[in-house]
């Protein structure tokens, strides 16, 4: 493929993984393509659980544990036995590199795949991990003395309850398009919409020859939609900074008032004191 088409997955993928565990932000820490030493070997997302007590609302998040190693095989790469081999040991660099004061014991392993990748799942039952299949798509993998895993099938993810990482496909619909734009438009954060953005620009480049894509960006639709959105966010923030700005301008004439009023009370008890003396 030529340099000058090709597609970024892992941010956007990383940015969709971020939109769904937003609820649990400030207990998570989740980084695209981070560097396990100085030469180029990266895992794609790496989530950290600052708060291992926190309860994680996704259920993409029920398997984590300290730290979370994710793996994203875009729609045109296989996942197999190798890559699995290949993200343990990526999980054993980052424990030598990143975290020595860890165990594996902490670590889980996640594979995210728009389609099942049913010769990897045989291999682990072989092998003898037990599988569990959580919900559809997430399917729990568990062997003792090994590292917790879990693969994603994003294909049969129930796509209202993971409105963002479901639109990684190629294989867009309208009820899907109209969806995410629906979804857009319920974020108020500045990041969480950056995020989305990401999100729905890799959608629109791998479904380019999909008749909606291209109805869509006929339309201007989505750059409309993201300008629109920010104008939004950076209206909301204009408005409360605003609002926040008078509320301290009346605290400081309420402050300025009880102060001459104490001085008033003062001077009258004195003026009592003087007539009882």
């Amino acid at each position: 493929m030529d340099k000058k088409t090709y597609l970024q997955y892992h941010p956007a993928a990383c940015a969709a993984l971020e939109l769904e565990l937003r609820e649990n932000a400030e207990q998570l820490v989740i980084s695209p393509e981070e560097p396990l030493n100085s030469k180029p070997n990266e895992i794609d997302i790496l989530v950290i659980r600052k708060d291992e007590g926190a309860v994680i609302r996704s259920g993409l998040g029920e398997i984590f544990k300290r730290i979370n190693i994710w793996e994203y095989k875009n729609p045109r790469d296989l996942l197999g036995e190798r890559i699995y081999y290949r993200t343990l040991g990526y999980a054993g660099l980052y424990l030598a590199y990143q975290a020595k004061d860890a165990a594996w014991e902490d670590v889980t392993l996640s594979f995210l795949r728009e389609a099942k990748p049913v010769k990897l799942l045989r291999m682990f039952k072989e092998k003898g991990f037990f599988i569990d299949q959580r919900q559809p798509g997430i399917y729990h993998i568990r062997r003792e003395g090994h590292m917790d895993m879990q693969i994603v099938v994003t294909r049969e993810l129930n796509k209202k309850e993971y409105r963002w990482i479901t639109k990684l496909t190629r294989h867009i619909e309208r009820e899907d398009v109209t969806d995410m734009q629906a979804a857009i438009r319920d974020l108020k954060d500045g990041r969480e919409l950056l995020n989305a953005e990401s999100v729905y620009d890799l959608m629109c480049r791998m479904n380019k020859n999909n008749p909606v894509i291209k109805e869509e960006r006929a339309m201007g639709e989505t750059r409309e939609l993201f300008r629109e959105e920010f104008e939004m966010h950076e209206r909301i923030e204009r408005e409360l900074r605003e609002q926040l700005e008078e509320e301290r301008a009346k605290r400081k004439q309420s402050d300025a008032q009880l102060e001459q009023e104490r001085k008033r009370i003062q001077e009258l008890e004195a003026q009592l004191a003087a007539v009882q003396g």
